[in-house]
């Protein structure tokens, strides 16, 4: 039996800075925060009906938390603007994007979320409500909405073939008596996202509405797995208001091949885009150019001396994202196909699921180690051996599968928090010399994405 609730509501957070009146610039700037200075020495950022206590390092005023450091909160405010003016603010004020538009789960439902950070390195998350822009409501488009969807379409001269390959991702905008104003979808080939059907009602335009909706399809799009945005278009000045970029017609993935859109449907003479926002399509280059070798899909790792904060980003993301791809790249495999190797003389594709979970263990064994020790040497360890023992050419992969997906959640969990010193720290490889965390997270970043790829291949040479 419940207990009685004994709590209604958050009242305030308190963040521990290291300049209260950097916080407070920051807070003002780019949400619109107010500061508020109860009495001397004691400021607060307020916001709706709650506020955001701010307690200088040198100045804590105790009570405090056990561990009361700048840069260790996770926070998430809500908003009722569009995502579009949040976009357009972090632009203007040079504020890197962490991730997304993506949605997530927010205490009352789905949110359409963007990730960034405060002058401590705070983790900060504002997220829209995915199922309303303004006073319209967002849904999954329904049969019963097909014939207005297709008029719209039609009456925008845009293409109706390959519709049905994009309809399980469409959402709709409808009014308060159920009418749709306007709609958008997106097609997924092999985790490639080809947004269409963009389309406003005559009455409904002009209202930002088209650029909300194109938002929450895209994230999510995002928290499905898809790793790339692409579109064809003929108005492309209003794509690269949303920060889409003009790409050369044959640097589309191959994956969009399939497109009803890429085969005729649209005319050559569209523009096609990408949208480099949030860097989904990082995730499909990290080590460069696929390799003729196919034990390199992906290309052969390529490090770089140095990392700056966004590229950083771009390979937590490939870690963060590469459970997924794993678990999708091996649904519906019968034992059969698991013990088929990946290639002639490799491994089967179980062996890699096992060595996924293994070398994630290694490395946030050694991660840890060059975070808590001055230059540890670290451990090697035979891979070829641990693949030919017993549990990784015959246990269930699901045991790896979820022992690889919770490690990356704790890892992931640990990047995140670390600050861009931290990944200056040194570990010593016994055989190939000193290194730093930036070539560690390299050497991850690439290594998941990679294994997976050859799986992927596999599956696709063999038509599974």
């Amino acid at each position: 039996m419940s207990r009685e609730l004994l709590v209604a509501a958050v009242d305030h957070l308190v963040l521990t800075v290291a300049d209260v009146e950097s916080t407070c610039r920051f807070y003002g700037d780019v949400l619109g925060l107010e500061r508020i200075e109860s009495e001397p020495g004691r400021v607060a950022l307020g916001f709706g009906s709650g506020k955001l206590n701010l307690h200088a390092t040198n100045r804590l005023h105790h009570p405090v938390a056990g561990r009361a450091v700048p840069g260790s909160a996770d926070l998430c405010f809500r908003t009722e603007q569009p995502i579009g003016t949040l976009l357009r603010r972090l632009n203007a004020d040079g504020v890197p994007i962490v991730s997304g538009p993506i949605e997530r789960t927010g205490a009352a439902g789905l949110i359409v979320s963007v990730y960034f950070r405060d002058p401590d390195d705070n983790l900060v998350e504002v997220g829209a409500p995915s199922d309303r822009i303004g006073e319209l409501s967002v849904r999954p488009a329904r049969p019963e909405d097909r014939a207005v969807i297709e008029s719209l379409l039609t009456d925008a001269k845009l293409p109706l073939d390959g519709l049905d390959d994009a309809w399980p991702r469409v959402r709709v905008a409808t009014n308060a008596v159920g009418e749709v104003q306007a709609a958008a979808g997106i097609e997924v080939w092999d985790r490639e996202g080809l947004l269409r059907s963009v389309v406003v009602a005559p009455t409904s335009r002009g209202q930002g509405i088209g650029e909300e909706l194109v938002w929450r399809v895209v994230a999510a799009a995002r928290a499905e797995g898809v790793r790339g945005i692409w579109l064809l278009t003929f108005v492309p000045e209003w794509f690269e208001r949303l920060g889409f970029r003009r790409e050369a017609r044959d640097t589309a993935p191959g994956a969009l091949g399939a497109s009803q859109e890429l085969r005729g449907a649209c005319p050559d003479t569209a523009v096609l885009m990408s949208l480099p926002l949030g860097r989904p399509g990082a995730w499909a280059t990290i080590g460069g150019r696929a390799d003729a070798d196919p034990r390199f899909p992906t290309g052969r790792l390529q490090l770089e001396t140095r990392l700056d904060g966004a590229r950083r980003t771009e390979l937590i993301a490939a870690i963060e994202v590469a459970p997924a791809r794993l678990r999708t790249a091996v649904a519906g495999l019968e034992a059969e196909r698991l013990d088929t190797p990946y290639r002639e003389g490799g491994w089967s594709v179980r062996q890699v699921v096992h060595h996924l979970a293994d070398a994630q263990l290694n490395g946030a064994m050694r991660l840890r180690l060059a975070l808590t020790e001055p230059e540890p040497t670290i451990r090697t360890y035979e891979q070829e051996r641990w693949a030919e023992l017993a549990d990784a050419r015959s246990a269930p992969i699901e045991w790896s599968l979820q022992l690889f997906e919770a490690t990356t959640q704790r890892l992931v969990a640990l990047l995140l928090a670390l600050r861009p010193a931290d990944f200056e720290r040194r570990y010593v490889h016994p055989e190939t010399g000193p290194a730093t965390l930036d070539t560690w997270l390299q050497v991850y970043g690439w290594h998941g994405l990679h294994h997976v790829a050859q799986i992927e291949a596999l599956r696709a040479r063999n038509g599974w």
